[in-house]
């Protein structure tokens, strides 16, 4: 059910020939309280032969601007079963301009 183009994920780790962790890494300049996951990742952490194996790593506070705060990593196991998540939508325009480069 994982797409190998698009797995959902960062990293594989193999421990010994199975699948150890399905590891999603996000971070942070600062101690985010929200952070935002892709469809196709919540889509891999929420896969039911997958949740056990799912890990999501948070980077944060890595600014080197700001004097009390240390650099932290955390990781959480079953995201989609620990973590309360709420679907945001956006829509997006984009603009281009076409140049005619050949007249």
């Amino acid at each position: 059910g994982v797409s190998r183009l698009h797995p959902g994920f960062d990293l594989l780790s193999i421990s010994d020939g199975p699948i150890d962790r399905l590891i999603e890494l996000k971070s942070s300049g600062v101690d985010a309280r929200v952070q935002a996951m892709s469809w196709n990742e919540w889509k891999s952490a929420s896969t039911s032969h997958l949740r056990p194996h799912f890990w999501l790593y948070l980077a944060g506070n890595l600014r080197s601007d700001l004097d009390h705060a240390s650099p932290y990593l955390r990781a959480i196991n079953d995201p989609f079963g620990s973590l309360v998540g709420d679907i945001v939508e956006h829509r997006q325009i984009r603009r281009a301009v076409q140049l005619r480069v050949r007249e």
